[in-house]
């Protein structure tokens, strides 16, 4: 019987394009993802709903209607007026060759309002009607009525993405109270319900800079103001690229449907980001209940997002004696859905759907769980089987075996019941319990308290919910003898931590890393000045070691592939610069499966970081550690690990170790190995390319040994494959 063997997170993505004529793009991406893809009867595990805003820069010109409204004010004649006509025609230039269905309407005010024209494609008539435009005159600024003729115009167009231009050199007259109090209460709300986006300009000391900006923040636009009517080109312009390449979706609703045939969801769970409100208890009773909620999140503008998150709780997926192991469960319904509107068009875009592997019911199942505020984590484990006349289906021998993660560390004497051993490790601790025997339907609560250890998730995700992370060989399992005489293994799951609030790291914990000891640009390439990075007054030596990341492409070589260990070579004096005359045969050949095999590839001649490592010479490895913690750290004897791959035996064969230097915080330190002739053995070289070539592939670990009563958040492990030369 199999069961779950890790917590990732999937996400499931869905970019939608609303069409008006085949041509709308809106801007919506709603990505879906649960913390675990394999569950069993009774896991829980978050789901967490992501809306985000288009990009902030569409790549491609978005159609869109635009009212360029023009104060014809006296105030204006002149200069300022001739400039302000350019600006509006270069506009005009620039939606002619972007060779999209923008349309243009063109309107003056003054002492009331002038269209020129409508919305139109018809760039050539408006040029000329601008041209066409006579000076500036009049002797009253109407505000309250250039608005309103470009909301009426506007709101007769078809276009999902609707704006106005709006330059002004003063302020409203006359009243300028009343249309102020008119702007706010009528034609600021219409824009807003119809999704109607303002620009402002103010050209010189206009005295109403406050309502310009007002006016564009409150319809998701942009204030500019300038002194010079000579900057207006470069202000329509700007403004153009952003009304082309920008998306404002209004009204949004999350329409979430949870399946709680597959699922139940944990009450008290719910929760949204910071720039949403919190549904009230009776919404939340309802989608507990039902598992329907709607929820109204109003507009999101390009590269913004909001988010939901919930915890939910796995059902029975299949009986204990089923033939099957396994089925598909989907916690959502078909018809979770979010709806918006982009200007005038409705739109539609359906969650994705979260596909998760449910296993049948085992006879032994294994829950964890932390208490954030006891600081308390309980191991249950509990006997689903049911005992027969023929058979008492008790569990013996459970041995389990339970790591710190990087997230906690234990506070010594807390376990219940007591601990059969602890193990202190370099990277963490291990709790050990022995159980002799569980009964038919038992549940037996392994627990012990911890200390949170700051860790902050690499990733984007708003609400800072995740699994916790193991450093590497940490193997957190539960070993039992099953009532079918079988010895099967089960992995303990991971909790999952709010990282936000964590705190950070305490005064004197030190957070050791490694870390690339050299900028490619500076060193190990042709052409530059020699450097002996032995010279470096902060060097630490050692013992003997190697590894390098020389000379193929990434997508040749293994994944976990670093450029934190950097080779070089005797052969040139030990000056960190590659000594390709001695090894021509080799690169040569090496070249030929990178030009002739690995097509696209990257460069016509070799560089790589550091020498060609050859096993018949002397070698030194440079590597970097640095301190980000709060504290310094201690000196350790042997504290730095180097490795080297045994391909035969498939394990790490030591080759050297180093001091571990006293880091004081935010410091670093080169450290470097002196590799003896002829280190590497047969079992540790893997044969590249022809017999002839006399060329090899190793592989080598860089480690950071902790002391056992520190714990390290950052990379103390980096491992590359190199090439050896004999």
């Amino acid at each position: 019987m199999k069961t779950p063997t890790q917590i990732i997170t999937i996400v499931m993505s869905v970019l939608f394009f609303s069409c008006e004529s085949g041509d709308q793009a809106t801007g919506l991406t709603v990505d879906k993802t649960a913390t675990m893809d394999e569950v069993q009867f009774g896991d829980e595990f978050n789901i967490q709903i992501t809306i985000h805003g288009y990009d902030d820069y569409v790549p491609e010109f978005i159609p869109f209607d635009v009212c360029l409204l023009i104060d014809k004010s006296a105030s204006m004649d002149g200069d300022p007026f001739v400039r302000a006509k350019e600006a509006a025609i270069q506009f005009v230039d620039l939606a002619e060759s972007s060779n999209s269905d923008i349309r243009i309407s063109v309107v003056t005010f003054g002492e009331g309002t002038s269209i020129l024209n409508g919305l139109s494609t018809n760039y050539l008539s408006i040029r000329n009607n601008i041209n066409n435009l006579s000076s500036a005159n009049d002797n009253e600024t109407h505000f309250h009525r250039a608005m309103e003729t470009a909301n009426n115009i506007l709101v007769s167009g078809s276009s999902a993405v609707r704006i106005a231009i709006l330059l002004t050199d003063g302020c409203p007259t006359p009243n300028e109270s009343v249309q102020v109090q008119n702007i706010n209460d009528v034609h600021i709300p219409f824009a807003q319900t119809n999704s109607l986006r303002y620009y402002t300009i103010g050209l010189g000391n206009t005295g109403c800079s406050a309502l310009l900006q007002l006016i564009a923040s409150s319809t998701n636009g942009e204030y500019r103001s300038t002194n010079n009517p000579n900057d207006l080109n470069d202000i329509y312009e700007g403004l153009f690229d952003v009304s082309a390449h920008t998306i404002v979706s209004g009204q949004i609703i999350l329409k979430e449907r949870v399946d709680l045939n597959v699922v139940e969801i944990v009450p008290g769970t719910f929760e949204v980001d910071n720039d949403l409100q919190m549904p009230s208890a009776s919404q939340l009773s309802n989608f507990y209940s039902t598992g329907s909620i709607d929820i109204s999140m109003g507009e999101l503008r390009s590269n913004k997002l909001h988010t939901v998150s919930f915890r939910v709780k796995t059902k029975s997926c299949l009986p204990i004696d089923a033939e099957i192991d396994f089925l598909m469960i989907h916690p959502n319904l078909e018809n979770a859905k979010v709806e918006y509107i982009l200007g005038i068009v409705p739109s539609i875009v359906f969650l994705p759907d979260v596909e998760i592997k449910c296993w049948k019911d085992p006879g032994f199942s294994i829950r964890k769980e932390y208490d954030p505020e006891q600081n308390v984590i309980a191991i249950k484990l509990i006997s689903r089987y049911v005992a027969t006349t023929s058979e008492d289906r008790i569990i013996h021998d459970i041995d389990i075996r339970e790591f710190l993660s990087m997230q906690f560390q234990y506070i010594q004497n807390t376990a219940d019941p007591a601990l059969d051993a602890f193990v202190s490790g370099g990277t963490t601790d291990m709790l050990y319990w022995h159980v002799d025997e569980l009964a038919p339907q038992e549940e037996i609560t392994l627990q012990f308290n911890v200390e949170q250890i700051a860790y902050l998730p690499r990733d984007g995700n708003p609400l800072k919910i995740q699994a916790e992370k193991y450093p590497e060989g940490a193997d957190p399992k539960v070993n039992y003898l099953a009532p079918d005489g079988i010895y099967k293994s089960q992995r303990i799951p991971q909790v999952e931590v709010t990282a936000y609030i964590l705190p950070s790291l305490p005064s004197g914990r030190p957070d050791l890393g490694i870390s690339c000891p050299f900028n490619a640009n500076e060193v190990f390439e042709f052409g530059l000045e020699p450097y002996d990075p032995a010279s470096d007054p902060n060097m630490a030596t050692g013992g003997p070691i190697t590894s390098s990341n020389w000379p193929l492409l990434d997508n040749f070589l293994a994944i976990w592939e670093t450029e934190d260990i950097w080779i070089d070579n005797i052969s040139n004096g030990y000056v960190a610069d590659w000594d390709r005359d001695n090894a021509i045969a080799i690169q040569n050949d090496i070249d030929h499966v990178k030009v002739d095999v690995m097509l696209p590839h990257l460069w016509s001649y070799i560089i790589g970081q550091g020498d060609l490592y050859k096993n018949s010479e002397e070698n030194r490895l440079y590597g970097k550690i640095y301190s980000r913690g709060e504290g310094p750290s201690i000196s350790i004897t042997d504290g730095v690990h180097l490795y080297v791959k045994n391909f035969v035996s498939d394990s790490w064969d030591l080759l050297s170790t180093i001091d571990l230097p006293v880091m004081d915080p935010n410091t670093n330190k080169l450290i470097m190995f002196q590799i003896p002739p002829n280190s590497l053995q047969n079992d540790h070289l893997n044969e590249f390319g022809e017999p002839s070539w006399n060329a090899y592939t190793s592989e080598f670990k860089l480690e950071i040994l902790v002391n056992s009563s520190e714990k390290h958040t950052n990379n103390n492990i980096s491992s590359e494959k190199v090439f050896v030369a004999q």
